[in-house]
């Protein structure tokens, strides 16, 4: 039964392809005994999730984002920042990450929830929020949209200077970015005309920065308005699993909030009941507890 049950993917994108590698039941054990020491030696360890799509089957998979660049999700730019801006540099690579949470109800958005045992890592990234679309302030304070704010950022651009991206219609990369941002700060009396007009509705955040991006006292490009609007003031790093574990107790992060780092990960699906009533248990007293289990639980199948 356990030799159906393992598989592995690398490719831990949007399209969330995968080839099977794992085939023995012994072979997941020695992973996590030699991978995940920081897992089995933290006491009370926080619980990590991730939601796949209804495409994978209810088995388990070992993940492993070390090997390809993540892609990013349509209106991701501030992933771009992330990624290149050197007040990022201390955190993980978004596009080298595990994206996971702490909260297993967030997981359903996605699609089907798994249950994560991290191999061991160098640092971890937490976002303020359930999800790093909804984790920045705009010039007032306010949480936004960076969905909405993104293509807000592309309807000026494509329609109010009737210019594309190079042949795509979509900014793709850091360096398509960059390029657009440079066609605002090229163009400023185009938009100028095209934000007066008024005539589509432009997110809210993304108005209060071209105010200031358009003011005539302003000196600052348009990517150092990006990049200081998408700054991690409101995230935490912590550079082992067991401080995040021991940090995230104690903190308004607790909830549920996006977390990602760079590495690998045993993620075994929650349709075993018996399995997740096990892992729901606040009882749990280590990672060592856990893994006891599974030996006992999956071993014995």
């Amino acid at each position: 039964m356990i030799k159906s049950y393992i598989k592995s993917f690398s490719s831990f994108s949007i399209s969330e392809s995968y080839s099977p590698i794992i085939n023995d039941i012994s072979e997941m054990f020695s992973f996590i005994e030699n991978e995940c020491s920081d897992f089995l030696n933290t006491e009370n360890p926080t619980k990590l999730y991730r939601g796949l799509s209804n495409s994978f089957k209810d088995k388990m998979y070992i993940a492993d984002s070390t090997d390809y660049d993540r892609k990013s999700p349509e209106f991701s730019c501030h992933n771009f920042i992330m990624d290149n801006n050197k007040e990022w540099s201390e955190f993980p690579k978004r596009s080298k990450s595990i994206i996971c949470t702490n909260n297993e109800v967030i997981t359903t958005s996605y699609g089907k929830p798994f249950y994560l045992i991290p191999a061991n890592f160098t640092k971890i990234g937490v976002a303020p929020e359930p999800d790093v679309w909804e984790s920045f302030n705009d010039l007032h304070g306010e949480l936004f949209d960076t969905s909405e704010f993104w293509q807000s950022f592309c309807i000026v651009l494509w329609k109010g200077l009737k210019q594309k991206i190079g042949e795509r219609t979509k900014i793709l990369d850091y360096n398509s970015l960059l390029d657009a941002c440079e066609l605002y700060d090229n163009n400023k009396t185009d938009i100028l005309n095209f934000y007066n007009r008024g005539t589509l509705d432009v997110d809210k955040a993304l108005q209060l920065l071209l105010q200031e991006f358009l003011a005539n006292d302003n000196n600052k490009t348009m990517y150092e308005l990006l990049s200081e609007t998408f700054n991690p003031d409101d995230f935490r790093l912590y550079k082992s699993y067991a401080e995040f574990c021991d940090r995230i107790r104690n903190t308004k992060y607790s909830a549920g909030h996006e977390i990602w780092y760079e590495g690998r990960a045993l993620m075994i699906s929650l349709s075993d009941k018996i399995f997740e009533r096990y892992i729901d248990d606040k009882e749990i007293k280590s990672g060592q507890e856990i893994f006891d289990f599974i030996k006992n639980y999956y071993g014995n199948g």
